[in-house]
């Protein structure tokens, strides 16, 4: 009588379906710099170089923590708008 209750090698090697991705543009709206910084795959400290090199079109944002969706609007537009992967 064979034990199936152990795995063989071939059990092991079983076909396991990859999950379906695709990607979407990211949608504008009321982000902190963290959430950009995301967005876009690098530090929060890089994302804050690249929006104090386009603060003249932004503004001024003293006291503020949270951009705004005309002001993510232009972020997105100065850099491009980053894609989301979405897994099915």
């Amino acid at each position: 009588m064979k034990n199936t209750s152990r795995q063989t090698e071939d059990d092991a090697l079983a076909f396991v379906p990859l999950k379906k991705i695709s990607t979407r543009p990211a949608i504008a709206k009321t982000s902190n710099l963290k959430t950009l910084a995301q967005l876009y795959g690098v530090c929060s400290k890089t994302m804050k170089r690249k929006i104090d090199a386009i603060k003249d079109k932004l503004g001024d944002r003293t006291g503020k923590r949270l951009y705004d969706i005309w002001e993510v609007e232009i972020i997105f537009s100065s850099y491009g708008t980053p894609t989301i992967e979405i897994s099915h």
